[in-house]
Formats: C-alpha cells, sequence, structure tokens
C-alpha cells in the first residue's frame, strides 16, 4: 500500500459496500474479500484498529466452501490488531463475531 493510506481512506469513503450480490456484478467471491482485507489494511495503516477489526472480521467471517489464504491473512492481521486494541485500550470491550461452519464440512464429517 507503499504508506498511502488516505488515498485509498478516500476510496472506501466514496465506495463503501453494504452489499454483496455476485450474480448482479462480475466480481467474483475472492473479489470482496479482497476488498475488506485491503479496508482493514488500509484502517491499520491510519491507526484505526476498532474499524480494522470490523473490516477484518467481515473478511474472515465471510461464507464460502473452502479456506482461501485472504481469509488466512486476514485471520492474521485480526489477531494482532485484537491484541494492539486489548494493550493500547484496555477498557475497550473487544466483542468477536462467532464463526460457523458451512454445510459441507459438517457433512464431510458425518
Amino acid at each position: 500500500l507503499a504508506g498511502c493510506y488516505h488515498m485509498g481512506r478516500r476510496f472506501l469513503d466514496e465506495r463503501p459496500v453494504f452489499e454483496i450480490n455476485p450474480p448482479a456484478t462480475t466480481l467474483a467471491p475472492t473479489d470482496y474479500l479482497r476488498y475488506f482485507y485491503y479496508a482493514g489494511m488500509i484502517a491499520i495503516g491510519l491507526k484505526r484498529y476498532a474499524e480494522a477489526l470490523d473490516y477484518l472480521q467481515t473478511c474472515v467471517t465471510a461464507s464460502a466452501t473452502a479456506l482461501s489464504a485472504i481469509a488466512v491473512e486476514a485471520y492474521k492481521k485480526l489477531v494482532l490488531c485484537s491484541l494492539v486494541l486489548r494493550v493500547w485500550y484496555p477498557e475497550r470491550q473487544i466483542q468477536y463475531v462467532q464463526c460457523r461452519r458451512s454445510r459441507s464440512s459438517r457433512e464431510s464429517r458425518s
């Protein structure tokens, strides 16, 4: 991201994502994962850790049939970001979203 986080922030402010509908757009699911991953990276670069936590949680908890490298990297950043928040802001309560297993992983264990 080359340290120009303010430019990325402006892009995020102009183009927020509220709904994910791949059939209506030409975007693939990995495009959405990348959007939220890079949004989290921009927020970390601007030292907006709570905002970064939200973006990275969205990336990690997106429903998928298989684990992607993007989600793994987002999870690593999520853990580091939550540790920074706990150390710098101990009074703040960090809430995590429960991840659900996909149907295919439950069926394969049966």
